[in-house]
Formats: structure tokens, C-alpha cells, sequence
């Protein structure tokens, strides 16, 4: 999947472990924005929830299905995802199980 589009820096990239993308499918009504926490249906991750991934791209579904891409593997500052209402210490045990890993600028979490 090919997007034409400029990413202003907002480090949400950490650390130099390959990134690894997948396809999401969001059904009509879905919007996701760019560092939430996603399950495979494209809704934020709860503590019981299993992690698909973490959003590349904002992606509005209102009108119709639309795809975007989400990171499955790499690490991401933890200070720049959003996990709702989940607690912090589960989303990192949650991700590092699909090796995506959180971690602080300047150090690990």
C-alpha cells in the first residue's frame, strides 16, 4: 500500500529496531489517529484486549471502509501512543508480546 503524504517529526519512533507494517481494515464508522494502540477491529486497546498494532497514519472510515497501515513490530515512545483508558504497565506487557516495545526518550520503560 502506497500513501503520498509528509510526516512532520513527532517522535514517536524510538530506538533502531526494524519496523515491521500491517494492513488495517477500519468498517464504517472507525477513525483512528496516528500512535493509538489498535486491536485487529481498529478500537484502542484495553487491558484485556490483544495489541494488532500501533496506528502509522490518522484514517477516517465515517463514510465508507478505508485501510490504513499499523506498525507490528519496532519501538515507539511511550510518551506519544495513546492506549485509552488501559492501565500503563499492562499495555507494555500487551505490546512486548507482538515485540512492539514503549519506551521513555532517553532511556528504557
Amino acid at each position: 500500500m502506497k500513501y503520498d503524504y509528509t510526516n512532520e517529526p513527532d517522535h514517536l519512533i524510538v530506538g533502531k529496531k526494524e519496523l515491521v507494517v500491517a494492513e488495517l481494515v477500519l468498517q464504517v464508522g472507525k477513525t483512528v489517529k496516528r500512535g493509538d494502540i489498535v486491536d485487529k477491529d481498529g478500537a484502542i486497546i484495553t487491558d484485556t484486549g490483544k495489541v494488532f498494532g500501533i496506528v502509522t497514519r490518522d484514517a477516517d472510515a465515517t463514510g465508507a471502509t478505508t485501510k490504513t497501515t499499523v506498525y507490528t513490530e519496532g519501538e515507539f515512545n511511550i510518551e506519544k501512543v495513546n492506549f485509552g483508558t488501559a492501565t500503563k504497565e499492562k499495555v507494555i506487557e500487551l505490546c512486548s508480546d507482538r515485540n512492539i516495545y514503549l519506551r521513555t526518550l532517553g532511556g528504557k520503560e
